[in-house]
Formats: structure tokens, sequence, C-alpha cells
């Protein structure tokens, strides 16, 4: 009997530490619509210097560091969403942000965003305690959102030909652009939209996002073709590794010299030791 509690009393915390967060007086917590909705109430005036691409280069950049897993279903080898505004069936991993009828955006066509929680971790020699989230990407700045972070992805983006990432070229522009998804991955409302393929999974979710993913394939080509002009004895895998390894250096030269020093200013940069050398080759960045 005295077992038999115990394990009753695990499931029950189990169960609790699971649970989000709530206010102090034991309520849940408001909307996260309605906080963001009720704090940015200000307009929105343009920089004097700074264009929306910093902004871009900033999640450009967290998807390379930063990709934290989530629940979804399958059927058969294709993952779907969890449809989490269904109010008939609901999926205890779905926690919908609710849209306030006064909402100035969303009111007018929606009263629910899906939200899937992040998957769980196992915590640090797998004590008990609240939950933990799980990142799925390396936590290096190494380009991973753009040749992957597993083989199974790395080897899908791969022409496996000088050097070369698989791309595809639009014949009426005559550029190149990344490889469409064809997996059944690409959730959209019409057979005639399609997705686009690279190491990351937010590559679709802005056009922006699209164009620097675009652009970077691009830049890995053509430094796979310049070697490849210079070292006729290389073969397809020295090619990728070493076009590979420019182009995750170039990234984090414009992080390090033109993204910070706007972001945290030239002063914090000394202060941790994270400032360029302009004559040097160091090795402390990732």
């Amino acid at each position: 009997m005295v077992k038999l509690k115990k394990i009753i009393l695990k499931l029950i915390i189990v169960t609790e530490i699971s649970k989000p967060r709530i206010s102090i007086n034991g309520s849940t917590l408001p909307s996260a619509r309605k906080i963001s909705h009720s704090l940015i109430t200000e307009p929105i005036d343009p920089h004097i210097s700074c264009s929306m691409m910093i902004a871009q280069w900033a999640m450009f950049i967290n998807e390379d560091i930063v990709h934290a897993g989530i629940t979804t279903l399958y059927e058969g080898n294709q993952s779907k969403p969890l449809l989490c505004c269904n109010q008939q069936y609901t999926h205890p991993e779905c926690y919908p942000i609710e849209v306030d009828k006064n909402d100035t955006i969303y009111s007018t066509h929606t009263r629910c965003l899906p939200y899937v929680r992040t998957a769980t971790s196992p915590r640090e020699n797998c004590s008990l305690g609240p939950r933990e989230q799980v990142n799925q990407a390396t936590s290096f700045l190494d380009a991973s959102h753009i040749y992957g972070s597993t083989m199974e992805r790395a080897n899908k983006l791969r022409a496996y030909q000088n050097g070369l990432l698989l791309s595809q070229q639009n014949s009426k522009y005559h550029a190149t652009l990344l490889p469409n998804i064809t997996d059944g991955t690409c959730w959209n409302n019409g057979s005639s939209q399609k997705c686009f393929l690279a190491g990351g999974e937010f590559t679709n979710l802005f056009p922006t996002q699209t164009v620097l993913h675009t652009i970077w394939l691009r830049q890995h080509n053509n430094i796979a073709k310049q070697l490849k002009a210079i070292n006729i004895g290389w073969d397809d895998e020295k090619l990728f590794q070493e076009a590979r390894r420019i182009v995750v250096a170039q990234i984090q030269h414009i992080t390090y010299n033109e993204f910070l020093p706007i972001i945290i200013g030239k002063n914090r940069l000394r202060q941790y030791d994270i400032k360029l050398r302009s004559n040097d080759y160091d090795s402390d960045y990732n």
C-alpha cells in the first residue's frame, strides 16, 4: 500500500510539473496575445539608418542555433500539424492562444491562435522537476539551418556533384532557387503552392527568410565552383566541405562584425572580448 501511494504521488507530481506557469494567486495567466496587443500601442517609426533586414538577420541566426521541437501527428510516414483550435478534439500538448474580441488585428477573422508546446527534454541526471525544453539545433554558428543538423536532412540537400547543394532552375527568370519539399511535409491550402527545402524549418515562414536561404544556397554553389576551378583534383566531398567552411566563416563574420555592433554596441563587444580582430585568425568564435 505504501508503495502504491508513492507511485500515485509521483504521478501527481509529474502531472503538475508539466503544467504551464500560473499567476501568484493561482489563476491562469492572461492570453499572450492580449498582453502583446496591450503593450505595443505606439506607432512603429522607421529607424533612421537600419532597415528591417536587421530583424530578419536576427531570425536567420536564431534558426541556426535554436530549434525547439514540437509534437506532431503522423499519417503513415507523413507528419501533420496538431489542430489546436479544434474545439471538439484538443491534444494535451495544445495550448491555444485566445484572441480578445477587441483585438484590432485578429478579431475580424479569428478568435484563436494555434500553439503547440515544445517537446520535453530529460532533465540533468534524469532528476524530477519542471519540464525542460529540447533544442534540436546545434548551439554553434555553423549554418546548420542551411546544411541541416542531421545526416538525413543533410543528404537531402546535397547534389553530390562538384560539391554543390541541390537546387532548381527557374526557366522564366533563369534563376537558381532552393529545391522543393517533396515528402508531404509542406502544409499549404492549395496544390499550386510550393514550399522550399533547406536545413532549417523556417525557410518558408517569411519571404525575407526564403530570400536569405536562397542567397546562401547560391553563395555556397558559387564558392564550390570557384574552388573546383583552382583545385582540379578535389572530389565532391572535399569541395562541399571546404565551401561549407567558407560559408560558415562568412556568416560568423557578418554576425560579429556587422550585426552585433548594431544590436549591443561596440563597447559591449570589447567588454566581452568578442570584437573581431582586423588582421588575425581566432578560433574562439562559433
